[in-house]
């Protein structure tokens, strides 16, 4: 299921990359919204990496190589889905069912471009980064 509310941060240091997100784990599948702690934490963070490094760069989101692959399989899934609602053999006369199926593939294609845009991994400064923090 979608997180709207996850967030994540990755300051580029010498030594590598830290990543931090809001979000935890209670227990398999199941994921708590920690924002109120993460945010203070996050903001103190960024202070410090600014007092040191005002021309530091963060990167915002999932690593590149991991959002590439969950766009193929999220990719695949939806022509599988399409493969399936397409050839699944309908009783004669019911071109309401067929709608219905061209509605669903329609209705995923049009959400495909959106969740494109809100999870494209981006760069940015330490400005950008306080005011991508939620709360």
């Amino acid at each position: 299921m979608a997180k709207p509310w996850l967030h994540q941060i990755t300051p580029q240091t010498r030594s590598g990359r830290i990543a931090t997100d809001n979000g935890h784990i209670s227990r398999a599948c199941d994921f708590d919204d920690r924002s109120a702690a993460y945010a203070p934490f996050v903001r103190a963070m960024l202070t410090q990496i600014q007092a040191r490094a005002p021309d530091a760069r963060v990167h915002f989101g999932s690593p590149p190589v991991a959002f590439w692959m969950q766009l193929a399989f999220v990719s695949v899934a939806l022509i599988l889905l399409a493969a399936v609602l397409l050839l699944l053999p309908l009783p004669a006369p019911f071109p309401l069912a067929v709608i219905a199926k061209l509605g669903v593939i329609l209705y995923g294609l049009a959400m495909l471009p959106r969740w494109i845009r809100k999870n494209l991994p981006r760069d940015g400064d330490l400005k950008s980064a306080f005011e991508q923090l939620p709360g």
